[in-house]
């Protein structure tokens, strides 16, 4: 059966067969999506605003078939990007001293020190 699959970056269509299980679409997903995509942050939903999406690796073993998936049917695809879940720096140094934000105790105000 042929599954299409919308996500952030685009359309991909999938040939599958209803007893192979959502571990096969991952499978078969993961090398149409943008290599930056964290694959343990993959949820499917049946609509597009993602309401009772599910994650990936949770319903891995399940078959297509067992879910009610059918020839031609659209499945919504959300992610992260890996680089999207680091803290912004390319090089992974942290931050110096000065430029964090001190805890509100240490404050008068509780606004940030921008001095």
């Amino acid at each position: 059966m042929l599954l299409r699959v919308r996500g952030p970056d685009g359309m991909t269509r999938l040939t599958l067969d209803q007893n192979d299980n959502f571990g096969d679409l991952g499978r078969q997903l993961l090398p149409n999506l943008p290599t930056t995509v964290d694959p343990t942050t993959i949820t499917l939903s049946n609509n597009p605003n993602g309401n009772d999406s599910k994650r990936l690796g949770d319903i891995a073993n399940f078959k297509l078939g067992q879910i009610g998936l059918k020839h031609g049917d659209l499945i919504f695809i959300t992610y992260k990007h890996q680089d999207a879940l680091s803290n912004g720096d390319a090089n992974g140094a942290t931050p110096s001293a000065s430029a964090q934000i001190l805890p509100s105790s240490n404050r008068l105000n509780g606004k940030p020190d921008c001095s």
